[in-house]
């Protein structure tokens, strides 16, 4: 997908159909970048859970370990604090995990928003193509000038209307 669409249509005999099949696989990979991202977003909120219940763990054995000191409870102080610092690693490796979850979530979401501009893209070409099948695409500084003019009009409809909510 990181070819031109140009190039790969102007190369093949039937550019039309060759759009179509282009729009139906980025759709097809559209679905599954999505599933795939979903499930990012579920592992992500499995993790801020289990953050949570670490951080929360972690917190109890603290209060153990100090009413222990209270108490005149060195043995059992040191237990707590022990298990305090194995929680503390666990919970430093669900950090870990989360920013990287969300690293992933991330550049999912960067891809899939790269893939919709490409079939928005792809979708306008076919409909450009569909409008004037065997007429070539017009120069850029036709285009431009079309353009241009277009946006005249409306601009004259809009002031003869005095409506300002008709946008492009």
């Amino acid at each position: 997908m990181e070819t031109s669409i140009d190039s790969l249509v102007e190369g093949s005999d039937n550019p039309a159909r060759t759009l179509r099949l282009m729009i139906q696989e980025m759709e097809d990979a559209l679905v599954e970048m999505k599933s795939s991202c979903a499930q990012e977003m579920a592992s992500r909120a499995k993790a801020q859970r289990s953050l949570e219940t670490l951080a929360g763990e972690e917190k109890r054995w603290m209060e153990r370990a100090e009413l222990a000191v209270a108490r005149g409870r060195d043995d059992m102080a040191r237990e707590a604090l022990l298990r305090r610092r194995t929680v503390l690693a666990s919970l430093e490796t669900a950090r870990t995990l989360l920013s990287e979850i969300a690293q992933k979530i991330r550049k999912s979401q960067e891809e899939i928003a790269r893939v919709e501009g490409k079939l928005r893209e792809a979708r306008a070409k076919l409909a450009a193509r569909q409008e004037t099948p065997s007429a070539p695409a017009p120069a850029p500084s036709v285009a431009a000038s079309a353009d241009e003019e277009i946006e005249k009009l409306l601009s004259e409809i809009r002031t003869r209307l005095g409506n300002n909510n008709l946008t492009r």
